[in-house]
């Protein structure tokens, strides 16, 4: 992701294909930065973590409110959330992959189920 947005401006990466659309591809990174923290340091891993750009009254920040950080800004939490998923993903085993707690946020967050 950072290869295809190197070289680009602060705004080139804030421009959206088309009017109606939120996405761009500064919104695209900031959401994988919240994909990496959120599904495997929050939710794989247990860890609590602090939303860089989500607001609980703006579920969409990441995507819209772009000047909320700079471009450094951005580009040093999408390499620290990365750092910390590669830190998870070679701390953990196959055999202890899919334990129960994993599995269980997969099967309520994939089939809707509220069980446990």
């Amino acid at each position: 992701m950072l290869k295809k947005c190197s070289g680009l401006s602060f705004e080139d990466l804030c421009r959206r294909p088309v009017a109606t659309s939120s996405m761009s591809l500064l919104g695209i990174l900031r959401h994988m930065t919240f994909v990496e923290q959120i599904w495997l340091d929050a939710r794989f891993a247990g860890n609590d973590v602090t939303e860089y750009y989500r607001r609980p009254d703006e579920r969409e920040a990441e995507w819209t409110e772009l000047d909320s950080a700079t471009l450094d800004q951005v580009v040093t939490n999408f390499e620290h959330a990365c750092e910390t998923s590669d830190e998870l993903a070679r701390a953990t085993t196959s055999a202890n992959w899919y334990d129960d707690r994993a599995v269980t946020v997969n099967r309520s967050t994939f089939a809707g189920s509220t069980s446990t």
